[in-house]
């Protein structure tokens, strides 16, 4: 899509959000590629629930992960945290499920997750105690707790606790602990995760390979830097910069 018409104003310029349908906006989100203007961004989610099950179906479904290498779907996947609604769970757990190949799917979908609130916890929680799931994933989606948790604060502690479960049955079962969900469980600088997470590292049940031992260390010395708590909790629209863009 052109960024400028003859007016020599952006192509989002000329237009009026308000006349369009949610679905005729997402229709405009598909054509721009990779450069989304957030003003369509915003008016995208203004229609909230009137949008989901579109972008719903943009994430949920493997085919929309092949095209373009995935941007229309990244732009729902961002458009889903910024709307907040925790229906949108388990599309966004699609590509999770699948083990989809992106990078941005493990560096922003914590923040998308997190911003689903308090209702989306018990779905999630599922996923992460799934130990058929990817271990890479649970831990994204771990992350995504705690994120939450950094939203809501009164979450916290079952937050924590839902790590120390799964870290509890990897020693009982003998499974590896997914590498930064120990990682994010040590940052808490609880005493008893810290027992626990010694025990598996003494049974080289640690993905010593993923994250070095003494990072879980620095963790419980340090707690959680702040480049984490930005990374847990980060906006989701901050995919889209600034309203001032001209992209």
């Amino acid at each position: 899509m052109p960024n400028t018409g003859a007016s020599g104003r952006a192509w989002w310029q000329v237009l009026d959000f308000g006349k369009f349908s949610a679905e005729q906006l997402i229709e405009l989100l598909a054509a721009c590629g990779g450069d989304v203007p957030r003003p369509l961004a915003e008016a995208i989610i203004s229609r909230g629930a009137e949008a989901l099950p579109r972008l719903c179906q943009l994430v949920s479904e493997g085919r929309w992960w092949q095209e373009e290498d995935g941007e229309l779907a990244l732009h729902a996947m961002h458009l889903l945290g910024a709307i907040g609604d925790p229906s949108a769970a388990s599309a966004l757990l699609g590509p999770l499920r699948r083990n989809e190949d992106s990078d941005i799917i493990t560096e922003d979908m914590p923040g998308v997750l997190a911003h689903l609130g308090p209702e989306a916890m018990m779905e999630l929680r599922e996923f992460v105690e799934d130990s058929s799931q990817d271990s890479v994933m649970r831990s994204v989606v771990y992350t995504g707790l705690v994120g939450m948790s950094l939203l809501h604060p009164e979450l916290a502690e079952q937050v924590k606790l839902i790590g120390r479960d799964v870290a509890t049955r990897c020693l009982l079962k003998g499974e590896p602990i997914p590498a930064v969900l120990g990682i994010d469980l040590a940052e808490y600088q609880d005493p008893a995760d810290r027992k626990i997470l010694e025990k598996l590292h003494e049974r080289g049940l640690w993905e010593e390979r993923a994250f070095p031992w003494q990072e879980a260390l620095d963790a419980f010395r340090e707690g959680r830097p702040e480049d984490q708590v930005e990374h847990a909790s980060l906006d989701p629209m901050s995919w889209f910069g600034s309203s001032d863009d001209d992209s």
